[in-house]
């Protein structure tokens, strides 16, 4: 029998993820990518059924990589900023709001450790200025979601940490062959 972990998170998929995850090895941008669609599709292996059941995973992600870019660009709000594609003002609040945070990486399952190492290492391969890491691993998460709840509107907002009429625009806005990933 398959036991709960977490919210929406099982112990036979966490096992899995950490196996996947002592596999890989990372050597690209897009390498690291695809590794945290592989953890996230783990993780959303039995997704939760009512959304107050819901992990928050948009916001742990989002904190943990403003948190691992704030490390790798060694508390230079500047670089950190350009690391993951944000305007400077932007970062900062939203650091701000990641250090605040009554949670923390503390409060997160044993399963979302594999995640968060991810980012970690998603930070150091950034090599372009340019490169929008926020937006792509968010990407990743929600195309993720759509591909196992789609038209979920309520679930899929919840997972996302979002309010369902911003996950209905972000949806609307995933070109149609990114849409189907599973």
């Amino acid at each position: 029998e398959e036991l709960p972990v977490a919210d929406g998170l099982t112990s036979d998929g966490a096992e899995a993820v950490a196996r996947e995850e002592a596999e890989r090895v990372v050597l690209t941008l897009d390498d690291g990518l695809d590794e945290l669609h592989t953890l996230l599709q783990g993780l959303l292996s039995r997704p939760p059924r009512r959304a107050a059941d819901a992990p928050p995973l948009g916001r742990w992600l989002r904190e943990d990589l403003l948190l691992a870019a704030h490390r790798e660009a060694g508390e230079v709000a500047d670089r950190g900023a350009r690391l993951l594609g944000l305007a400077k003002t932007t970062y900062r609040r939203r650091l701000d709001k990641a250090l605040g945070s009554s949670v923390g990486p503390a409060g997160r399952p044993a399963e979302w450790a594999p995640v968060e190492r991810c980012l970690e290492r998603l930070t150091v391969l950034v090599d372009d200025p340019d490169e929008d890491l926020m937006r792509r691993c968010e990407g990743v998460l929600l195309r993720e979601i759509v591909a196992r709840l789609p038209g979920n509107t309520g679930l899929g907002s919840a997972l996302l940490d979002v309010s369902p009429p911003t996950y209905r625009r972000r949806v609307a806005a995933l070109e149609p062959e990114t849409v189907e990933v599973g």
